[in-house]
């Protein structure tokens, strides 16, 4: 008897991509019962986003564009979820760029191979604003009880449409639904509200929510297990604040230099914001325009962090500054968790100009006695040039009391505790 054995290979594991989808959106921010306000600075969106079904699935993805060639997806944060974002001032400075038509995903990948996957983006049907319609009780959270967050209907939601609710606070996401339309634990374009089970928040803690409506306007089914759509959407950034003892103050921007819009900045200069209160470990940032690596160092008292690179940024070109950028974490947030709210931008324009490694030393304007306890310095300096004042009473022993960049040639320094009597000499630091 003679005997054949013929075996068939076939790999019963998911699909190397996920999902997949493109689609342009726009920030909003609820601070009281009505409707939202637009964000200031770029708050419109285009998002070209896939997830992988491991770290090892996707060598190498990419979106092409109606115009203007293609861009390249790649990881951030997650080794699973692969990101191309860009943002402008308004849906038609976006539209410049990423005009309607047809977009091409192509992915290389560790089992399917080579994949080109279209999906048309057309239409421009941004969806209604999203609205919290309990917000004052939003404010007053019984953290130990389940808690119903409502808003009002996506009009003209379907069951093919989405609404997505994340909450977070600084160490990132603690309630969330599904990102992907018909996925579990979505929400279709119809619901009006979700349950919060009881603990899921501490009790005095200032929490980041988003809520996002989004019109999806075609879909890709052609790969088998890795759903393409594309779509508009709105998004409401807000805050929610539980009952109880604790810090439940959110940080703030207090001052950005180079100050939003600057032109002529230095292709060296680094960015320094500066928050009104100590901030945590988390670090959540992003730049369009560069592909610079970068990274921050953080003052003494953790409420100025100075964003540098290790390379130059590129002549005359755009910067565009997004701190705690949607879908990464940990965020910036304070000391407490509380989180500083997402998606703030700014951006300065480069020229041509480099900061000397060796600075120039500034020149003293107009020294004098202190007044009323304060002493003033008013120098002559470089612009954006880092600046350190310090005192001693012998000359030998020297305190650092105030960091300054200014963004023109005179810089000033206060020293708030200036002694009326006792002998106090100051000098004034350039740093490299």
């Amino acid at each position: 008897m003679v005997g054949f054995l013929l075996a068939l290979g076939v790999r019963l594991s998911a699909a190397d991509v996920s999902n997949y989808s493109v689609t342009k959106g726009q920030a909003f921010l609820q601070t009281n019962g009505n409707t939202g306000s637009l964000k200031p600075g770029a708050s419109s969106f285009f998002l070209a986003q896939a997830t992988a079904s491991s770290s090892f699935g996707v060598f190498s993805a990419s979106i092409g564009l109606p115009i203007n060639g293609s861009r390249g997806l790649f990881s951030m944060g997650n080794a699973t979820n692969l990101i191309f974002q860009d943002r402008a001032a308004s849906p038609s400075a976006l539209d410049n760029t990423y005009g309607t038509g047809s977009y091409s995903f192509s992915f290389f990948t560790a089992h399917d191979g080579s994949k080109t996957l279209p999906l048309t983006l057309s239409g421009s049907t941004y969806p209604v604003i999203p609205h919290l319609n309990n917000f004052a009780l939003d404010q007053a959270i019984d953290s130990s009880a389940p808690f119903t967050l409502t808003w009002d209907p996506f009009s003209g939601g379907t069951t093919a449409d989405l609404i997505q609710l994340r909450i977070e606070d600084s160490g990132g996401q603690v309630f969330g639904t599904a990102a992907r339309p018909g996925a579990t634990n979505a929400l279709a374009g119809a619901a009006t509200s979700i349950t919060i089970p009881a603990h899921t928040l501490t009790a005095g803690r200032c929490y980041l929510g988003h809520l996002l409506f989004e019109k999806v306007t075609s879909t890709n089914l052609t790969y088998t297990g890795a759903p393409g759509w594309a779509g508009y959407w709105r998004q409401i950034d807000f805050y929610l604040i539980t009952a109880g003892v604790g810090d439940t103050t959110p940080p703030t921007i207090v001052s950005i230099i180079p100050a939003n819009g600057s032109t002529g900045v230095p292709v060296n200069a680094p960015l320094t914001v500066t928050f009104s209160e100590p901030m945590g470990n988390g670090f959540s940032m992003s730049v369009g325009g560069t592909t610079n690596s970068f990274s921050g160092t953080w003052s003494a008292d953790r409420r100025t962090c100075t964003i540098s690179s290790p390379y130059h940024w590129p002549n005359n070109t755009v910067l565009n500054w997004s701190f705690n950028p949607s879908g990464t974490a940990p965020l910036l947030g304070d000391a407490a968790g509380n989180p500083l709210m997402s998606d703030l931008s700014t951006s300065f324009t480069t020229g041509t100009r480099v900061l000397a490694s060796v600075p120039p030393p500034p020149t003293l304007q107009n020294p004098g006695p202190p007044s009323n306890g304060v002493f003033r310095l008013l120098l002559s300096g470089e612009s954006y040039r880092t600046y350190v004042g310090q005192f001693s009473p012998d000359l030998m022993n020297w305190t650092s009391f105030a960091t300054n960049i200014s963004a023109s040639s005179q810089i000033e320094f206060l020293d708030t505790n200036a002694p009326q009597s006792d002998l106090r000499f100051y000098r004034i630091l350039a740093l490299p």
